[in-house]
C-alpha cells in the first residue's frame, strides 16, 4: 500500500495489485476509488477491505479513504454546518472524492482514463452524486445505495428524507421537504441520468430494508430512458441479487468482473 495526499491535507491509501510472485504489477493501473458505508468508528478500515481483494487480483488498484465524520476524521463532523452553513456533509464528501480523483490522475503509474467509483451504502450515494457532477469517473458501481427521495419514509417503510436531514445529517435542508417529498428538486433517476453515457452498475439486494428493490428498479428504469436516447441503454445495469443490504463476497466478485470487463 502507498499513502497518497489529496485535497485539504487529507490522506488515503492506494492498494497496489501484485503478480503471483508477489511483485507489484507494472502500471499504468486502472484505479477504483472505494467509498465506504456507514462505519463511523473505523471508517474504511473496518472489515470492508474485503472488497479490495477481487479487484486487486484482476490487476486493478484500489484507493480508499475515510469520509468526513468517519474513522480518523470523526472530529471534523461536529458543528460542521454551523461552520459552513452553505455546505452539506454530503457535498463535502463529493468534494473530497473529486480531490482524490485529481490526486490519482496526477500519479505516474495510474491510468487517468480508467478511474472508477465503487460505493457501498453511504459510499454509493457519494459515488452517484460525484459522477453526476464530475466527468472524470469512467464508470460507477453503487451497492445498496439509495431509495428514491420523493417517496416518504412512512409510505415506503424506509427512513425517507429523515435519513439525510436528521439521522445522519448529510443534507439538513432536505428536512424542509419531510411531508412534502414530491417537491424535492432532484431525485436519483436524474442523478443517475447525469452520468450518461458512462457505465453505471446498480446492485440492489432484494431484501434491503433501506432501499426497497421495486423502488430502486423504478428509479433505474426512469434513468434508463436518458441512456436509451443516447444509444447507450446497455451501459446502465441493475442487478438484484437475493439477500439483505450487504456487500457479499458474491457481489464483490460480480462488481470486480464488471469493472475489469469495461472497455
Amino acid at each position: 500500500t502507498v499513502p497518497v495526499m489529496f485535497g485539504d491535507g487529507l490522506e488515503g491509501t492506494l492498494h497496489l495489485p501484485r503478480n503471483a510472485d508477489g511483485k507489484v504489477r507494472p502500471g499504468p493501473w486502472p484505479v477504483v476509488v472505494y467509498l465506504h458505508p456507514y462505519t463511523y468508528a473505523r471508517g474504511y478500515t473496518h472489515r470492508f477491505r474485503i472488497p479490495f481483494a477481487p479487484l486487486l487480483e484482476q490487476g486493478v488498484a484500489v484507493f480508499s479513504f475515510d469520509q468526513i465524520g468517519f474513522g480518523t476524521r470523526m472530529h471534523e463532523a461536529p458543528r460542521f454546518h454551523e461552520r459552513h452553513p452553505r455546505w452539506s456533509l454530503l457535498g463535502k464528501m463529493v468534494e473530497d472524492t473529486g480531490a482524490a480523483l485529481s490526486a490519482l490522475a496526477a500519479l505516474e503509474n495510474v491510468d487517468s482514463s480508467r478511474l472508477y467509483l465503487l460505493g457501498y451504502g453511504l459510499g454509493g450515494k457519494v459515488a452517484l452524486f460525484t459522477a453526476a457532477l464530475d466527468d472524470r469517473p469512467a464508470a460507477v458501481a453503487a451497492v445498496s445505495a439509495f431509495a428514491p427521495l420523493r417517496i416518504s419514509g412512512t409510505d415506503s417503510g424506509t427512513e425517507g428524507l429523515a435519513h439525510y436531514a436528521r439521522i445522519h445529517g448529510l443534507i439538513p435542508r432536505l428536512g424542509f421537504f419531510i411531508g412534502q417529498e414530491q417537491r424535492v428538486p432532484v431525485d436519483y433517476d436524474e442523478i443517475i441520468a447525469l452520468a450518461a453515457p458512462r457505465p453505471v452498475l446498480i446492485v440492489a439486494p432484494t431484501r434491503d430494508r433501506h432501499a426497497p428493490v421495486a423502488d430502486v428498479a423504478a428509479t433505474v428504469g426512469a434513468a434508463s430512458r436518458v441512456y436509451a436516447l443516447q444509444g447507450t441503454g446497455s451501459a446502465l445495469v441493475l442487478e438484484t441479487p437475493a439477500g439483505f443490504g450487504e456487500f457479499t463476497p458474491e457481489a464483490q466478485k460480480r462488481v470486480s468482473t464488471w469493472v475489469t470487463e469495461l472497455k
